[in-house]
């Protein structure tokens, strides 16, 4: 999907495309990063959960695969062809980028040193970012 199909409501601040399934066409001012996931089946479910919420924009950085793909459209279930996305090799470059454009960026992590998800105030508009599935010991 190109950016200029999205229009942003300047009193809202809610962005909205018309051609996009969910809540009459509104997106969440919130986009999500995908930094070397390599199951293409998760990042399927990420397509399905992006459009079940009006997600602006999936980022698929790194080797993390991209449509078209059999295994994506397998757990997308038609969603890779209404959510927005860009795939990029360089993570941090997209990062840097969204952040500079306003965005703020929040890695979810499993660690003693996060914060609790429910405690979290995201301030909008928001990319939250998400790594490989392999722990590293």
């Amino acid at each position: 999907m190109s950016t200029d199909q999205v229009t942003l409501d300047e009193e809202s601040g809610l962005r909205s495309a018309p051609l996009l399934a969910g809540y009459e066409g509104l997106l969440l001012p919130a986009a999500v990063l995908l930094d070397n996931v390599r199951s293409m089946y998760n990042v399927g479910a990420f397509f399905r959960a992006a459009d079940g919420v009006g997600l602006q924009k999936l980022y698929l950085c790194g080797i993390t695969a991209h449509p078209p793909k059999k295994a994506i459209s397998k757990t997308a279930l038609g969603a890779e062809e209404t959510v927005a996305w860009e795939h990029d090799w360089n993570a941090i470059e997209t990062a840097e980028r969204l952040h500079h454009s306003g965005f703020q960026i929040a890695a979810i992590e499993t660690s003693s040193h996060s914060i609790d998800l429910f405690q979290w105030q995201p301030k909008f508009p928001v990319c939250v970012a998400f790594g490989h599935e392999v722990a590293i010991p």
